[in-house]
């Protein structure tokens, strides 16, 4: 998918982070700090990747909780 980054590389993960109106304070960036501390790691990122459906991809994701 086309994001139009600077360095010309193709977006290869993209997540989309909902949390619920009770919890809308800053659960986002909870999340999206823990998400941000396993991708940092190869091993996760390639596990995600290579994910073949959405269930594998959930129980990777789930790791993260």
């Amino acid at each position: 998918m086309e994001w139009g980054s600077p360095d010309g590389t193709k977006a290869r993960l993209i997540f989309m982070i909902t949390v619920p109106e009770a919890a809308a304070g800053d659960e986002h960036l909870r999340i999206l700090s823990l998400l941000s501390r396993r991708l940092t790691n190869a091993e996760f990122r390639e596990r995600l990747l290579a994910a073949p459906d959405e269930p594998s991809v959930l129980r990777v994701l789930a790791e993260i909780a």
